[in-house]
Protein backbone atom coordinates (compact mmCIF):
# COMPACT_ATOMS: atom_id res chain seq x y z
CA UNK A 1 0.00 0.00 0.00
CA UNK A 2 1.20 3.65 -0.50
CA UNK A 3 1.05 4.52 3.33
CA UNK A 4 3.86 2.23 3.58
CA UNK A 5 5.77 3.61 1.22
CA UNK A 6 6.44 7.00 3.47
CA UNK A 7 9.84 6.92 5.29
CA UNK A 8 10.69 9.77 8.19
CA UNK A 9 14.55 9.30 6.88
CA UNK A 10 13.29 11.26 3.41
CA UNK A 11 13.17 14.01 6.30
CA UNK A 12 16.51 13.79 8.23
CA UNK A 13 17.12 16.31 11.05
CA UNK A 14 20.95 17.40 11.73
CA UNK A 15 20.72 17.20 15.35
CA UNK A 16 17.83 16.02 17.36
CA UNK A 17 14.87 18.34 17.50
CA UNK A 18 16.41 20.47 14.89
CA UNK A 19 14.14 20.66 11.15
CA UNK A 20 15.71 21.37 7.95
CA UNK A 21 12.51 22.34 6.68
CA UNK A 22 12.84 25.50 5.10
CA UNK A 23 9.86 28.44 4.54
CA UNK A 24 10.73 31.61 3.16
CA UNK A 25 14.71 31.43 3.36
CA UNK A 26 14.42 30.66 7.29
CA UNK A 27 14.49 28.17 9.09
CA UNK A 28 11.43 26.70 10.91
CA UNK A 29 10.96 23.70 13.73
CA UNK A 30 7.12 24.66 13.99
CA UNK A 31 6.34 23.64 9.97
CA UNK A 32 8.29 20.20 10.25
CA UNK A 33 6.00 17.74 8.62
CA UNK A 34 4.56 15.03 11.37
CA UNK A 35 4.53 11.22 10.14
CA UNK A 36 0.59 11.70 10.57
CA UNK A 37 0.26 14.35 8.43
CA UNK A 38 3.01 12.60 5.63
CA UNK A 39 0.45 9.21 5.61
CA UNK A 40 -2.64 11.42 5.33
CA UNK A 41 -1.06 13.35 2.07
CA UNK A 42 0.38 9.50 0.38
CA UNK A 43 -3.37 8.45 1.04
CA UNK A 44 -4.73 11.40 -0.62
CA UNK A 45 -2.25 10.80 -3.03
CA UNK A 46 -3.08 7.11 -3.75
CA UNK A 47 -6.60 7.77 -3.73
CA UNK A 48 -6.10 10.54 -6.34
CA UNK A 49 -4.07 7.73 -8.21
CA UNK A 50 -6.09 5.33 -8.45
CA UNK A 51 -9.54 7.16 -9.43
CA UNK A 52 -10.76 6.53 -12.78
CA UNK A 53 -9.55 8.60 -16.03
CA UNK A 54 -10.62 8.23 -18.82
CA UNK A 55 -8.51 8.99 -22.40
CA UNK A 56 -10.60 10.76 -25.24
CA UNK A 57 -10.20 11.45 -28.70
CA UNK A 58 -12.38 14.76 -29.65
CA UNK A 59 -12.79 15.97 -33.52
CA UNK A 60 -13.50 18.85 -35.58
CA UNK A 61 -15.43 17.61 -38.15
CA UNK A 62 -15.17 13.24 -39.34
CA UNK A 63 -11.77 12.97 -40.51
CA UNK A 64 -11.32 16.62 -39.53
CA UNK A 65 -8.58 17.91 -36.36
CA UNK A 66 -7.95 16.08 -33.96
CA UNK A 67 -7.07 15.64 -30.51
CA UNK A 68 -6.29 13.14 -27.82
CA UNK A 69 -6.57 13.94 -24.11
CA UNK A 70 -6.67 12.65 -20.24
CA UNK A 71 -9.19 13.25 -17.89
CA UNK A 72 -10.95 12.10 -14.41
CA UNK A 73 -13.88 14.28 -15.23
CA UNK A 74 -14.67 13.27 -19.21
CA UNK A 75 -18.08 15.25 -18.82
CA UNK A 76 -16.82 18.22 -17.37
CA UNK A 77 -13.55 18.23 -19.58
CA UNK A 78 -15.74 17.71 -22.43
CA UNK A 79 -18.21 20.78 -21.91
CA UNK A 80 -14.54 22.67 -21.19
CA UNK A 81 -13.92 21.65 -24.88
CA UNK A 82 -17.49 22.84 -26.43
CA UNK A 83 -17.27 25.82 -24.75
CA UNK A 84 -13.99 26.97 -25.88
CA UNK A 85 -13.39 28.19 -22.27
CA UNK A 86 -9.69 26.80 -22.77
CA UNK A 87 -7.62 28.64 -25.10
CA UNK A 88 -5.79 25.82 -27.06
CA UNK A 89 -5.54 24.26 -29.92
CA UNK A 90 -9.48 22.67 -29.24
CA UNK A 91 -10.68 26.25 -29.46
CA UNK A 92 -8.31 27.36 -32.30
CA UNK A 93 -9.16 25.14 -34.74
CA UNK A 94 -12.82 24.34 -33.48
CA UNK A 95 -12.75 20.46 -32.23
CA UNK A 96 -15.80 20.16 -30.14
CA UNK A 97 -17.14 16.79 -30.55
CA UNK A 98 -16.33 13.67 -28.84
CA UNK A 99 -15.44 10.63 -31.04
CA UNK A 100 -13.97 8.28 -28.92
CA UNK A 101 -13.08 7.51 -25.42
CA UNK A 102 -12.19 4.53 -22.99
CA UNK A 103 -12.09 4.04 -19.10
CA UNK A 104 -8.95 2.92 -16.90
CA UNK A 105 -8.05 2.13 -13.35
CA UNK A 106 -5.57 4.89 -12.55
CA UNK A 107 -3.33 7.42 -13.20
CA UNK A 108 -0.67 5.18 -14.72
CA UNK A 109 -1.92 2.97 -17.26
CA UNK A 110 -4.23 6.39 -18.52
CA UNK A 111 -1.17 8.53 -19.00
CA UNK A 112 0.87 5.76 -20.70
CA UNK A 113 -2.16 4.73 -23.28
CA UNK A 114 -2.73 8.78 -23.99
CA UNK A 115 1.14 8.58 -24.70
CA UNK A 116 0.92 5.67 -26.85
CA UNK A 117 -1.77 7.18 -28.75
CA UNK A 118 -0.91 10.32 -29.14
CA UNK A 119 2.34 9.03 -31.04
CA UNK A 120 0.09 6.76 -33.31
CA UNK A 121 -0.47 7.72 -37.24
CA UNK A 122 -3.15 10.24 -38.11
CA UNK A 123 -5.18 6.52 -40.12
CA UNK A 124 -4.85 4.29 -36.57
CA UNK A 125 -6.67 7.48 -34.65
CA UNK A 126 -9.43 7.34 -37.47
CA UNK A 127 -9.59 4.25 -37.26
CA UNK A 128 -9.61 3.93 -33.72
CA UNK A 129 -12.73 6.22 -33.48
CA UNK A 130 -14.57 4.23 -36.19
CA UNK A 131 -14.08 1.02 -34.51
CA UNK A 132 -16.39 2.16 -31.32
CA UNK A 133 -17.79 5.50 -33.47
CA UNK A 134 -19.05 4.32 -36.71
CA UNK A 135 -21.28 7.33 -38.07
CA UNK A 136 -18.48 9.89 -36.37
CA UNK A 137 -21.87 11.26 -34.45
CA UNK A 138 -21.03 13.11 -31.03
CA UNK A 139 -20.52 10.77 -28.27
CA UNK A 140 -21.26 14.18 -25.96
CA UNK A 141 -25.35 13.54 -26.13
CA UNK A 142 -24.84 10.11 -24.56
CA UNK A 143 -22.37 10.64 -21.98
CA UNK A 144 -23.54 14.68 -20.29
CA UNK A 145 -26.83 13.12 -18.37
CA UNK A 146 -28.46 16.43 -16.87
CA UNK A 147 -24.63 18.36 -17.15
CA UNK A 148 -26.67 21.06 -19.04
CA UNK A 149 -29.03 21.59 -15.94
CA UNK A 150 -26.40 21.96 -13.55
CA UNK A 151 -24.30 24.54 -15.25
CA UNK A 152 -25.46 28.36 -14.49
CA UNK A 153 -26.32 30.50 -17.67
CA UNK A 154 -24.22 33.49 -17.54
CA UNK A 155 -25.37 36.00 -19.69
CA UNK A 156 -23.96 39.50 -21.11
CA UNK A 157 -24.25 42.47 -18.88
CA UNK A 158 -24.66 45.26 -20.85
CA UNK A 159 -23.34 48.84 -20.05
Amino acid sequence: MCVNSINPAHFPRTKPGESRVQIRGRRDDQNTPSLRLLKLYAIINCMTMLAPEAVYILFSRPHGALYVGRTKDLVWRTWQHRTGAIAGHTKRYGIKQLGWFEWHDGFESAAHREYLIKRWRRAWKIALIEAMNPGWKDLWFEIRGDFDEQIPMVTRLED
